[in-house]
């Protein structure tokens, strides 16, 4: 799944222009205020309508009707006590959290001490399934049309992967330095593991108040799905943006024995909490949009279904681009304006690579992600030989790794920003790991022989940080 090839050209049309990036390392207070002032408003009232339909319109929960959730074929009838099924069954869910928990710190050491080769693997894997998915489409249909497709895109796999293998120890050397900045300091993961734990419970709320006004306007629940897709991308953004503050933190400082992650997340939650909010606001407002063309496409409307395809394909745009922006929030304090024109700037310059590598490392992360979710699940089943408590299982597994391996991705691309626009602070912090990422790849994003020679000058960037 190497979706991050659909942004290149958008980022040879960044290259025809540029915006200045403007002061970095400077604070200016909290940004974006109104954003923050706005989700605070609606996050309160969701909790709000959510507490009035419980406890005063004593909303029955064993009445959730299914097809607010987008399932068919469900049954409103009793659907939470016949899934849980006693003291045994909580067991069996317990054991497959645990073990997905166990499988997914495991592969992050793998991905630590042998990160090419669980680059490799991710190739490697990523062939299989697609060619897997290929093969039973056409036992189960006997068409050739889907296994052709599928077919091709496995070979395309292979011949992408290769043709890119000389940037693949830069990404196995970022990769690895990242798993460390995980690793050392764990709390991390507490950040995430709470952003995980708050979208779930922000889910029960929102089906409560859906369950409450199920039966008024539709335009109740296309709002509360908005106010649901704005504040699971904060949640999701805030984890993201503390993880930039600690991978920047290991960058630009020499004394690594103090944990950066209670700063990092202070920062978040005030300073820059503003900017979080805006830039989710902008892909909540997106997912909104193209859930109401699609369900005017399915209607039959031509015109819809290619709107709803180029929204998906912008939203995907902008939730990549998020990504650096947030980095730049964290790394700078900046505002989400200043941060997208950094964030721009920086894409101008090194965006070809910045995807490339990103591409690669999708491998790793989807192998990974795939095993603690499949081990996760495979254990329940053997131990209960229940379907539906093994599939639970295997969501759990999903979830876990993409938490861990989401956390990994944040810090290597705060690795690859800080890199790219300052690499004068790491060739004076620590001038080792500067020479290896510089020798690892030919097209790394810093070429600039001349200071070579002067390691030990700092440049007046260098002295502002080691200050």
């Amino acid at each position: 799944r190497c979706t991050r090839l659909d942004l290149l050209p958008i980022v040879l049309w960044l290259g025809l222009w540029r915006h200045m990036a403007g002061q970095k390392f400077i604070s200016g207070g909290f940004n974006d205020i109104v954003f923050a002032l706005l989700w605070l408003v609606q996050f309160g009232g969701t909790l709000a309508a959510a507490a009035y339909a419980y406890f005063a319109a004593k909303v029955d929960l064993e009445a959730i009707n299914l097809s607010i959730l987008g399932l068919q074929g469900g049954s409103s009838d009793g659907f939470l006590s016949q899934f849980i099924g006693g003291p045994a069954t909580v067991g069996y869910l317990a054991m497959g959290l645990g073990i997905s928990l166990v499988v997914g710190l495991s592969a992050l050491l793998v991905m630590r001490y042998f990160p090419r080769q669980a680059i490799y693997a991710g190739v490697a894997t990523q062939f299989l399934v697609t060619a897997g998915i290929g093969l039973g489409l056409y036992l189960e249909t006997q068409s050739w049309i889907w296994p052709l497709i599928l077919g091709i895109l496995a070979l395309w796999i292979l011949v992408w992967a290769f043709s890119v293998r000389g940037r693949i120890p830069f990404a196995a050397l970022l990769l690895k330095v990242a798993t460390g900045i995980v690793t050392q300091w764990p709390g991390i993961l507490f950040v995430a593991a709470g952003g995980l734990l708050l979208t779930v419970g922000y889910c029960a709320v929102v089906i409560v108040i859906a369950v409450w006004v199920q039966q008024a306007s539709p335009y109740l629940l296309l709002i509360l799905l908005f106010l649901w897709f704005w504040t699971s991308e904060v949640f999701q953004n805030v984890v993201w943006t503390v993880t930039c503050g600690v991978a920047a933190s290991f960058y630009f400082t020499v004394d690594r024995t103090v944990n950066p992650t209670l700063g990092a997340l202070s920062r978040t939650l005030s300073t820059s909490f503003g900017s979080v909010c805006m830039g989710s606001l902008l892909v909540a407002f997106l997912k909104t949009l193209r859930l109401i063309v699609r369900e005017i496409a399915r209607e039959g409307g031509f015109i819809a279904c290619c709107v709803a395809i180029l929204l998906n394909w912008i939203e995907g745009l902008l939730q990549y681009f998020n990504e650096y922006a947030y980095c730049h929030i964290a790394v700078y304090g900046h505002s989400y304006v200043q941060a997208a024109r950094s964030t721009l700037d920086m894409l101008q310059q090194n965006g070809l690579i910045a995807v490339i590598n990103d591409c690669i490392l999708e491998f790793a992360f989807f192998s990974m992600t795939l095993s603690t979710g499949v081990v996760a699940g495979g254990a329940v089943y053997l131990a209960c030989r229940h379907v539906t408590l093994a599939l639970v299982a295997a969501l759990f597994g999903f979830n876990i790794g993409g938490m861990i391996f989401s956390t990994v991705n944040a810090c290597v691309v705060t690795l690859f920003v800080c890199f790219a626009e300052q690499p004068d602070a790491l060739r004076v912090i620590n001038p080792e790991l500067y020479h290896q990422l510089r020798r690892s790849d030919e097209e790394c994003p810093v070429r600039d022989e001349e200071h070579d020679d002067d390691d030990d000058q700092p440049t007046q960037a260098s002295r502002v940080w080691v200050s």
